[in-house]
């Protein structure tokens, strides 16, 4: 078989080019709509944002740099924190390797785990009147 041409020919692109900064713009784009979205349905189907979660952090403080002075620059790995709700008649939460608390409310069984962090008993009342105030949509 043979080809015959010019490297122009062969090599020359005739579509669209894309560069990696729209690529990458396009990408944040999407991600951006996507949390959007998310956070659309979470106040549509279960509660209003932000809510307030007050957390005592039990991780270390991992010290990036410091100074003679006292001065110093550092950061918590923790706390994360997941939310969940099912349906009463479920108990398929995945399982937690955090500390989990669980209540229901109408008829939803919620739960909070947290990790590196634990909840006060005020702070996780809180928590739960802050859903207890959400009209029950199912």
């Amino acid at each position: 078989m043979s080809f015959v041409g010019t490297v122009d020919d062969v090599f020359t692109r005739t579509g669209d080019v894309v560069t990696e900064e729209e690529r990458a713009a396009a990408q944040w784009a999407e991600h951006e709509a996507d949390m959007r979205s998310r956070s659309e349905w979470f106040e549509a189907n279960a509660a209003p944002q932000p809510l307030t979660v007050e957390l005592t952090v039990t991780d270390a403080v991992h010290v990036h740099c410091w100074e003679d002075d006292g001065s110093f620059d550092g950061s918590f790995s923790a706390p994360a924190i997941s939310f969940s709700r099912r349906p009463l008649h479920r108990q398929d939460f995945d399982g937690a390797d955090g500390t989990a608390y669980g209540w229901t409310s109408g008829t939803w069984r919620w739960r909070i785990t947290t990790y590196g962090a634990t909840l006060s008993p005020a702070a996780l009342a809180s928590l739960q009147e802050q859903v207890r105030a959400i009209p029950d949509r199912s």
